[in-house]
């Protein structure tokens, strides 16, 4: 588990992007199911625009171009971002 991915966890947005200024390319570091960045913050229940923000700046520019591409990236369950995110926000059970 890198700093990254524990202070998306935690849900400290604040650091996120910190440590995204200093180290761009360390978002693609996954903790031990593949799960990255974008997963976290999905579960974290965070919305969409805001895991964009991570990634579009306001002209439409890439500001974390890696960041990108993990909106597709799998986990080791085959599970992405995009799924935790649903999961999170559409599972009616109970």
């Amino acid at each position: 588990m890198t700093p990254l991915l524990m202070a998306a966890r935690q849900g400290h947005e604040q650091t996120v992007r910190k440590i995204l200024f200093h180290c761009p390319a360390c978002c693609e570091k996954v903790d031990k199911r593949g799960w990255n960045l974008l997963h976290f913050l999905a579960f974290r229940d965070r919305s969409l625009e805001l895991i964009l923000s991570f990634i579009i700046t306001g002209d439409a520019k890439y500001k974390y171009g890696s960041i990108k591409n993990l909106m597709d990236w799998k986990d080791a369950s085959g599970i992405t971002p995009q799924q935790v995110y649903n999961d999170m926000h559409y599972n009616t059970t109970g």
